[in-house]
């Protein structure tokens, strides 16, 4: 067995789910990975990023997607959290917390997956055990927030 994470940002309540980034959830089977979690996580931390590329090697903005997804995360309270998780692992916060923070959060992966592989950047893997559905999930442009769908009722 082992502890499962994901990453989650704790601040706009999003996460990254590994699995549909084509990297195991156990810490080192994503945190190795060259193309998959990593790189989702680099591209959205990288503050450098907003507004587009600034010079070789920068994340390519093609995708309609890549100019909100770049940078998005950059200056939020990021956290690898793990299903063992303990008071205190994240200061401040108890392993309630955490749990609901994980549990609440939209999940991005489908998206940046997308992005990532749209842009020729990345040679993406299967899904690891669990596809995505982008169906489930969509953009607000208007609030810049994610949208859990799946939880909506359908109006006519």
């Amino acid at each position: 067995m082992g502890q499962y994470h994901q990453v989650v940002n704790l601040d706009k309540h999003e996460k990254l789910y590994p699995h549909v980034l084509g990297d195991g959830l156990k810490l080192m089977e994503f945190g190795c990975s060259s193309d998959g979690t990593m790189t989702a996580l680099a591209i959205l931390l990288a503050g450098s990023c907003k507004g587009g590329p600034r010079g070789g090697g920068d994340f390519p903005h093609e995708h309609p997607m890549s100019s909100v997804l770049a940078g998005r995360w950059a200056g939020d309270r990021i956290a690898i959290i793990g299903d063992y998780a303990e008071d205190g692992d994240v200061p401040g916060m108890t392993r309630a917390e955490l749990e609901s923070a994980v549990e609440d959060s939209v999940d991005i992966s489908c998206f940046m997956r997308q992005v990532m592989a749209d842009a020729g950047f990345i040679e993406l893997r299967a899904p690891w055990g669990r596809t995505g559905d982008l169906s489930r999930v969509d953009y607000d442009k208007d609030r810049n927030i994610f949208v859990d769908t799946s939880n909506l009722n359908e109006q006519t």
